[in-house]
């Protein structure tokens, strides 16, 4: 996995960190994110497959997941220290996994500094019914068993943040449905109206 990493300083540097099941739209929402405005898309499931290859996420403990989430880190950090905005996208169900993919580390903040930019920062969720998330699993080629009893853990064990903040400032936490095509326009027509940028 390799980027060219291209010095854009700006006044505000962004971050939106997609969450939400899987198949809850969150790789379309990253990749139109990437297409209209060149934000950095890094996914979980990239950096999982870059290091685990065709491991499967059922077999992954939670010490694989801390070196998937340390790359996405590094990766996040990497960008946005060269002044380019970012989306990532993953499913963490607990919310100090998300605090994680959010939290602006005091090396991050000093190379901003350094470029005169600061941080703007969106935990976005992605909100779509259970059974519609089923059906696209279904159709993704992920209906076994343990694809299932994954949606269901996940259905159950889900934390929902209230409130996300650290030593550079407050998170804005937003939640949208993206179970239809036009739930999906709505949410980048709200999107790019609070990043100032059409998206649609």
């Amino acid at each position: 996995m390799s980027y060219i990493l291209v010095p854009k300083p700006k006044k505000v540097v962004t971050q939106v960190a997609l969450t939400g099941f899987p198949c809850s739209g969150k790789s379309s929402i990253g990749r139109v994110l990437e297409d209209k405005l060149g934000f950095m898309h890094i996914s979980t499931d990239m950096i999982r497959e870059g290091i685990y290859g065709e491991m499967s996420i059922f077999d992954l403990g939670w010490k694989e997941w801390s070196v998937i989430y340390s790359e996405l880190v590094r990766l996040r950090n990497g960008f946005m220290q060269n002044g380019r905005d970012v989306c990532t996208d993953n499913c963490p169900y607990e919310n100090r996994n998300k605090y994680v993919t959010v939290n602006c580390t005091p090396e991050l903040a000093e190379s901003l500094a350094d470029i005169g930019a600061g941080i703007s920062r969106y935990l976005i969720h992605l909100e779509v019914n259970p059974d519609i998330i089923r059906q696209r699993s279904r159709e993704k080629g992920r209906g076994d068993d343990r694809s299932m009893e994954n949606i269901a853990k996940l259905e159950r064990d889900w934390q929902y943040a209230a409130s996300i903040s650290d030593a550079y400032g407050d998170v804005e936490i937003l939640s949208y449905a993206n179970n239809t095509p036009d739930d999906q326009r709505s949410l980048l027509k709200d999107m790019g109206s609070r990043l100032g940028r059409n998206l649609l």
